[in-house]
């Protein structure tokens, strides 16, 4: 996956390049361990870009977790 941009302020794109993804859980979770957001979404086509609104989070770092039938990656974003 490929997350961008990051640090962010607002908004933030999630981008899947797994061939055959079809679904993907995406969970978002502050450092506390807090979930902060969480949505799955099923059919999805290669390369299909997640578009998130994230101005309501406060400034600092978020861990965004995806899954799907490919596996599982975590990666770290931060909010200026």
């Amino acid at each position: 996956i490929t997350i961008s941009p990051n640090p962010f302020t607002t908004d933030v794109s999630i981008t899947l390049t797994g061939q055959h993804v079809g679904s993907a859980t995406y969970n978002i979770t502050n450092l506390t361990g807090q979930t902060v957001y969480q949505q799955t979404e099923a059919n999805l086509a290669t390369g299909y870009t997640k578009m998130l609104d994230l101005h309501y989070l406060p400034n600092g770092i978020y861990f965004v977790e995806v899954s799907t039938c490919e596996g599982k990656i975590v990666k770290r974003i931060i909010k200026q």
